[in-house]
């Protein structure tokens, strides 16, 4: 398909996604998912449509986590979980746990990530949603720290540049080492700081994922143009 996928609404992006899911069915599937409002549609829209067995198949875990209880309605799972009530396969499930250190975080997170088939030396994801911030960050990979992009480890601790709250995030080498990417970013608001992702502006973080398997789902309220 083309890299920039242009759908009516953000709601067939969400049915996008879970219809790719769906037709990897019967083995287990790897995904890492985001936080935010957007994927908040895509939680509620996996909760309605995929079955108990559906689930059982998907191995879940984080792209970043901000560093709060997952009572808090900052924390990426706890909204996840709560959205998924009931339907929530709990032993599927891999959260980047709260400590008050974060490196603790890192550390309880690696241990989890090296449950992952691996390759190229890498946890190797089948599908990694990502988003895009307005400062080109993605993931939890922010303008002011460049120099986290070239971390070989899994995962990383970093700093919101705006908050300065603490979050954790997978590293851009296990997020470049995924099968596939997708940027879920609906919304006319996104238009500029995806053209610049585009155009490969190297202060944005969300330029350094690997263009090969990776695209762009977005709505009808921005149109962008295809790369050469």
């Amino acid at each position: 398909m083309d890299r920039v996928k242009v759908f009516e609404n953000e709601m067939e992006c969400f049915d996008f996604i879970i219809s790719f899911i769906l037709r990897q069915g019967g083995r287990d599937f790897y995904l890492a998912l985001s936080g935010g409002n957007s994927p908040k549609g895509l939680f509620s829209m996996m909760k309605e449509k995929m079955n108990e067995n559906d689930l059982r198949n998907l191995k879940i875990y984080w792209v970043d986590e901000r560093m709060v209880d997952e009572s808090s309605e900052d924390s990426n799972y706890g909204v996840f979980k709560r959205t998924m009530g009931d339907k929530l396969v709990s032993q599927n499930i891999f959260p980047i746990e709260y400590f008050n250190d974060s490196s603790k975080s890192v550390e309880r997170y690696i241990e989890k990530l090296d449950l992952v088939p691996q390759m190229n030396g890498y946890p190797f994801f089948d599908l990694v949603i990502l988003g895009i911030g307005a400062d080109g960050h993605t993931a939890s990979l922010f303008p002011s720290s460049l120099d986290l992009l070239r971390s070989t480890d899994y995962a990383v601790s970093t700093i919101n540049d705006q908050t300065k709250q603490e979050r954790v995030s997978l590293s851009m080498n296990v997020i470049n080492n995924a099968k596939l990417r997708f940027f879920l970013v609906p919304g006319a608001n996104k238009q500029r700081i995806i053209k610049e992702v585009l155009s490969g502006n190297k202060k944005l973080p969300a330029s350094y994922v690997r263009k090969d398997g990776t695209f762009f789902l977005t709505d009808n309220a921005i149109i962008l143009p295809q790369e050469d």
